[in-house]
């Protein structure tokens, strides 16, 4: 009889464990977002498409405040232009998006940092990320003039907008993220922002509406990118993305909450 009692326990706890980490799964997963360019006077083909990842590359100035954990780190600023679209690992050809036939797709951002744990600026360091503030830009005209950041003549990762015809799409700032140097060298950064559309960005991003108030940003590179002069390094080359997410709701994670009690109460009953 216990033995029954015990296998309705653990039929009961796995039915709550599943049903929590479905609801878990479906919040977490990866969703589409429907793209217009023709929405946001942006330009481009008159249809839309579907994607769940935006590919591009960065270049960042950062400043280097010297000292152990919690007290070194750094702060700097940079941009990140986006080159492509992808759905579920199949990119979305140019034809289709319009990116970088007709317009560009851009975002300038600052960010800070503390360090964690290691040694700073040194291989497999780890900061904190204490700020990270960005705006999304459209470039119609495919004109703008995009500068590299170089440490060795003190040169911020710049661009300048000759036809001033630049349109925000959005902007969002840190809630959580990790930066750092791996085992090799190399430069990363990994973070979770919100995000806002302006009105021309709600004509871009048109679906799901409200759109994903979550970006998930993850960029890379290699040592060859990394150039350090004293307190500046200069962080090229580096390769990513980002997607868009949403948080669950409160109400949401208070029902898997109360589902599991419910489950486990139930399960306590049957067992003793």
């Amino acid at each position: 009889m216990k033995m029954l009692k015990l296998r309705k326990y653990l039929l009961a706890t796995t039915a709550g464990v599943v049903l929590a980490t479905g609801m878990a799964s479906n919040a977490l997963a990866v969703p589409l977002f429907t793209v217009t360019p023709s929405g946001s006077g942006v330009g481009g083909p008159a249809g839309t498409f579907e994607a769940n990842f935006i590919n591009g590359t960065s270049s960042e100035l950062l400043t280097t405040t010297s000292g152990g954990i919690g007290v070194g780190g750094h702060t700097g600023s940079g941009w990140l232009q986006f080159s492509g679209f992808t759905n579920n690992g199949v990119q979305v050809l140019p034809g289709v998006s319009g990116l970088g036939v007709n317009y560009g797709l851009f975002a300038h951002f600052t960010l800070a940092d503390t360090l964690a744990s290691g040694t700073l600026n040194e291989a497999g360091s780890t900061n904190n990320l204490t700020a990270l503030n960005f705006t999304l830009f459209a470039d119609p005209g495919l004109d703008n003039v995009f500068t590299q950041a170089d440490a060795l003549t003190s040169t911020n990762a710049t661009f300048t907008d000759p036809g001033t015809n630049d349109i925000t799409l959005g902007s969002g700032s840190l809630i959580i993220g990790t930066s750092g140097f791996d085992s090799l060298g190399g430069a990363f950064l990994n973070a979770t922002n919100n995000f806002a559309l302006t009105g021309a960005g709600s004509g871009y991003f048109t679906n799901p509406v409200p759109f994903f108030d979550m970006a998930f940003s993850a960029f890379n590179n290699t040592q060859q990118g990394i150039v350090r002069n004293g307190d500046l390094i200069q962080i090229n080359q580096a390769i990513g993305g980002v997607d868009f997410n949403k948080v669950p709701e409160p109400t949401s994670l208070a029902l898997i909450g109360i589902g599991l009690l419910a489950f486990a109460r139930c399960a306590r009953r049957s067992l003793f």
